[in-house]
C-alpha cells in the first residue's frame, strides 16, 4: 500500500529567526520511518526550499535561518521505508502551511486567546508552577522541547475551567532553554523556560 502523508497540526513562530512545526502521523497505510520537512519563502518555487530528514519518532521540527517578518510555507511527506532522500515509499506532500515569521519587533509568543498559561519561577531549577486560566473542561498536552525542537517529554492533566496550578519537574533536564507546548484540541500556547 502507498505511503500517506503526515498532518501538519501547528505551527508556532518562537523568535524571529525560528518557528516550530508538529504534525500527526497518517492514520492509515504503512508506518512512516522518516519524514521530510521541506519549507522557504512563499516566493521561492518549492524545488528551491530547504529540505531535512526527520526520524519518525520526531512529531516536531525547528524551522530555522527565517528571515523577519516574511511569509513562508511548510510541507511534510513520510518515507515508509527508508530514510534515504528520494527513495523508497514516499508520500504526497502533506497540506502546505503557510505562516509569518515574526518580525524583530515581536518576540511574544502567542496562542489562542481560550488558553492562557503563566510559568515560574522563570528561570528556575526545572521545578516549575503553571498557572492556566482556562475557559474549557479536558485533557490538556503538555510537551517539552529542547532549542532543537526535539520532544523530550509528553504529559497530559485533567483540567478544569477557570484557573489551574499544576507543578511540573524538569529538575533531571541539563541547563539550557526550553519549549512548553500546551494544546487543547485548537488552543495551543508555547512558553519559553529557562533552567539554569
Amino acid at each position: 500500500t502507498s505511503c500517506q502523508p503526515p498532518r501538519i497540526t501547528n505551527l508556532v513562530p518562537v523568535n524571529p529567526q525560528n518557528a516550530v512545526v508538529f504534525w500527526s502521523a497518517p492514520t492509515s497505510g504503512p508506518a512512516a520511518v522518516c519524514y521530510i520537512v521541506s519549507y522557504g519563502l512563499a516566493s521561492q518555487d518549492p524545488s528551491e526550499w530547504q529540505s531535512f530528514t526527520v526520524p519518525a519518532n520526531r512529531s516536531s521540527f525547528l524551522l530555522t535561518n527565517l528571515l523577519p517578518g516574511q511569509n513562508y510555507l511548510v510541507r511534510i511527506r513520510a518515507n515508509c521505508t527508508t530514510c534515504i532522500p528520494d527513495s523508497g515509499n514516499i508520500s504526497n506532500w502533506s497540506s502546505t502551511r503557510s505562516f509569518v515569521s515574526l518580525s524583530t519587533k515581536e518576540q511574544v509568543l502567542t496562542g489562542n486567546s481560550s488558553l492562557k498559561g503563566v510559568v515560574y519561577p522563570n528561570p528556575s531549577n526545572g521545578l516549575i508552577q503553571l498557572r492556566l486560566e482556562t475557559s474549557f473542561t479536558g485533557i490538556l498536552n503538555l510537551r517539552l522541547l529542547n532549542s532543537s525542537a526535539r520532544e523530550l517529554e509528553v504529559l497530559s492533566r485533567e483540567i478544569l475551567p477557570g484557573t489551574t496550578e499544576l507543578t511540573l519537574d524538569f529538575t533531571h533536564l541539563p541547563a539550557g532553554l526550553y519549549l512548553l507546548h500546551l494544546q487543547k484540541e485548537e488552543a495551543h500556547q508555547v512558553i519559553k523556560i529557562l533552567i539554569e
